[in-house]
């Protein structure tokens, strides 16, 4: 995987663990529930880049109509998807602040 590539779409680095967890299994399912999302997949719904887009264009409408949660609202902090739930479209997060590193970023 050419990670300076794959990190240039969300414009920034990603975790260590998640990059070695790609590396070692690709966009594969885990207890036959959890999707790992994957740069440049070859499935969309797989696929980091074309998730990150569709998530951050969902949540840009939602929180038109409902209040952003406070934890989002400092300027400079994303969410960023990286899995997401087998059947139940729910996806995990990892919550990412201005200066933190990625290897501190909240999962959600």
């Amino acid at each position: 995987m050419d990670w300076a590539q794959a990190e240039n779409a969300p414009g920034t680095n990603l975790p260590a663990g998640y990059k070695q967890l790609v590396e070692a299994y690709g966009d594969g399912i885990f207890d036959e529930t959890i999707r790992l999302l994957v740069p440049d997949s070859a499935y969309d719904d797989c696929d980091l880049h074309a998730q990150t887009t569709e998530r951050d264009e969902i949540l840009t409408d939602l929180w038109e109509f409902e209040d952003k949660p406070a934890g989002l609202r400092e300027a400079g902090t994303r969410v960023l998807p990286w899995a997401f739930e087998e059947g139940t479209g729910a996806f995990l997060y990892w919550l990412a602040r201005p200066g933190q590193s990625p290897g501190d970023w909240t999962v959600l």
